[in-house]
């Protein structure tokens, strides 16, 4: 009998913290992440909300690489992944050229160091500003990825290519 009441009370607890804490946006602050991750036991704390060296690396690489060949790193994101057409300003630069379609979800080229199991990606949006709601959002995320994972999401408050709309996502497969 304890083990059916415990199966059950599991089973309710993770179902709660799903459709209350998970599978939504999430606030980015250091407070709200440390709290989150002791609430959820996966979610990434403050400490690991950074890339790692290596990947900070690559990123100074690719980044130095893209703003010789493209205006802004915003052009190369929307060539690169969403295949967007370019025209080449008088410096030789790639400027890309539309700004609608649907968001990808990819794996982050240069993740954070989140524990073991935990995929981080970025949602991307073929344009410069949030045109959607967070509960659509989240949604598109949840299709992308799947009924067999939960995930959160936010904004980065700090963020790297400011002219294109795009959300950190971190995900686990359901246990």
């Amino acid at each position: 009998m304890g083990t059916e009441v415990d199966k059950y009370t599991k089973e309710y607890v993770r179902d709660w913290l799903r459709k209350t804490l998970l599978n939504r946006r999430i606030k980015p602050d250091s407070e709200s992440l440390r709290v989150l991750r002791e609430q959820t036991g996966w979610t990434p704390g403050p400490e690991q909300i950074r890339p790692s060296k290596e990947a900070i690396q690559r990123k100074l690489l690719d980044m130095n690489r893209l703003q010789c060949e493209y205006e802004t790193i915003g052009d190369a994101v929307l060539h690169e992944l969403f295949k967007k057409r370019t025209v080449t300003n008088a410096l030789d630069r790639k400027i890309a050229i539309g700004g609608d379609g649907e968001g990808l979800l990819v794996k982050n080229r240069y993740p954070y160091q989140v524990d073991d199991g935990i995929t981080h990606y970025i949602m991307w949006y073929p344009y410069r500003t949030k045109r959607k709601a967070d509960k659509v959002i989240s949604q598109e995320i949840l299709s992308r990825l799947g009924n067999d994972h939960e995930f959160v999401w936010y904004e980065n408050p700090k963020l790297t290519i400011p002219n294109v709309y795009h959300v950190q996502v971190f995900s686990r497969k359901l246990l």
